[in-house]
């Protein structure tokens, strides 16, 4: 039994699990978010290089006080919990007249600021 406009069509290919289509399909997607992300990233560069010099001072001015405001903020969170840490954790009972912290500290930050307390602790008895 044959089909009416068999000889007309191409024959089926092979298709198997192993295609590479859906790789093709998100490198496609990447290559799409890298343009639109450089296409914005150009956009904002044409647009800085033609704003005036009070407008790029001005802009500068209130990334800086933003930047600023949140390194305050942490710095204050910082030492907030460093203060607690230290309180909570002083054991003066070992030694006589020394304070001694109980914990490890695995920054540098960290030691420094285990430093300064032990200095001023030490200054202040």
């Amino acid at each position: 039994m044959e089909i009416n406009g068999s000889q007309d069509r191409a024959p089926f290919s092979d298709l198997t699990n192993c295609t590479n289509g859906g790789a093709e399909g998100e490198s496609r997607l990447q290559i799409a978010n890298n343009s639109t992300e450089q296409r914005k990233r150009e956009r904002e560069r044409t647009r800085y290089a033609t704003m005036s010099q009070e407008e790029k001072n001005a802009r500068n001015l209130r990334k800086r006080e933003v930047r600023q405001k949140k390194e305050r903020c942490c710095m204050h969170l910082v030492f907030a919990v460093l203060h607690k840490y230290i309180t909570c954790n002083l054991d003066v009972s070992i030694f006589q007249d020394c304070y001694k912290l109980v914990g490890s500290f695995n920054t540098s930050y960290h030691l420094l600021m285990y430093i300064y307390f032990g200095f001023v602790l030490v200054w202040s008895s």
